[in-house]
């Protein structure tokens, strides 16, 4: 398909190579089905609208950069791309999203990877599975969840740079590292991952405050690297700890049946910037996880 516009309704099999742009006209459908979309062409490439358009995956996929190195492919203003598949790099490329992405398939996941992607629209998982896991993030748009709906954000960024959530149901999931350096992250329901807060750590929070303004328990299988805990927390399943643990004034870690691992060389603490308390109702801490020689200090 070589400058080609769609008008009314579309449907694709197999797959199609896209050279210098797609466009849709206003109201058109273009059904992808489980077919496949080849963007080629060198330079900047664009899936426009000529007013308001829809793309359905059904497990499907649509390639940036297809045997051409440095590609740029946005999705225009007016687009709307959903269902469940892959919106993916063949070779290195830059994602651009100016319209709505939306995983909407209970039950199914919608796939985004790409060397840099750049959120100008509106990222939803309405009820199936955002998962997004570009190398490079950035993001100017928005994020929503909502029903059934899972976003799962397996990217480093930092905590100003990822944006805030905006949900009415769902679930959110952290799997990359957030740099949290020089600031205060609330996994709570008043913070960045919007009502209900953080659903799961599985990744790395880095450095900065970590607190919890409405209890939201700290769901773990990730990891805190240098962070101070502020407030009341509550975890469940399992941390790891590197380069020290630290407890704001009057802190309280309420740990349950969790299991903390100290992985770090040398001299590990648990510090305290005043009095602070730990509870435990079953859990374990484990000094010198994986490491031989560690020390681990008990602050006073």
């Amino acid at each position: 398909l070589d400058s080609v516009l769609v008008l009314g309704t579309l449907g694709l099999s197999g797959g199609a190579f896209v050279q210098n742009d797609l466009s849709l006209g206003n109201g058109a459908t273009l059904n992808l089905g489980n077919g496949n979309l080849y963007f080629k062409s060198s330079g900047q490439q664009h899936i426009t609208s000529g007013g308001a358009s829809t793309i359905n995956l059904a497990g499907g996929a649509i390639y940036a950069g297809y045997s051409v190195s440095g590609q740029t492919l946005e999705l225009g203003s007016g687009v709307t791309l959903q269902g469940y598949g892959n919106l993916v790099e063949s070779s290195a490329a830059t994602v651009i999203n100016s319209g709505t992405i939306d995983a909407n398939t209970s039950g199914k996941t919608f796939n985004l990877d790409a060397t840099s992607f750049y959120n100008n629209g509106a990222l939803k998982a309405s009820s199936g599975t955002l998962s997004l896991s570009p190398t490079n993030w950035n993001n100017s748009g928005t994020m929503a969840v909502a029903g059934s709906g899972d976003l799962k954000l397996n990217f480093d960024t930092t905590t100003a740079g990822l944006g805030t959530v905006s949900r009415s149901g769902g679930t959110v999931h952290f799997n990359g590292v957030l740099n949290n350096s020089a600031a205060t992250l609330d996994i709570g329901g008043s913070g960045i991952f919007g009502s209900g807060g953080l659903t799961g750590l599985g990744g790395t929070i880095k450095h900065g405050t970590l607190l919890s303004g409405d209890n939201t328990v700290l769901n773990s299988s990730g990891t805190l690297d240098g962070v101070t805990v502020s407030g009341t927390l509550g975890t469940s399943g399992s941390i790891s700890i590197q380069h020290d643990l630290t407890l704001d004034h009057a802190a309280v870690l309420n740990l349950g049946a969790s299991n903390v691992y100290f992985g770090q060389s040398g001299t590990a603490h648990i510090a305290s910037a005043g009095t602070s308390t730990i509870n435990l109702a079953g859990a374990t801490l484990y000094a010198g996880y994986g490491v031989s020689g560690q020390t681990l200090h008990l602050d006073s």
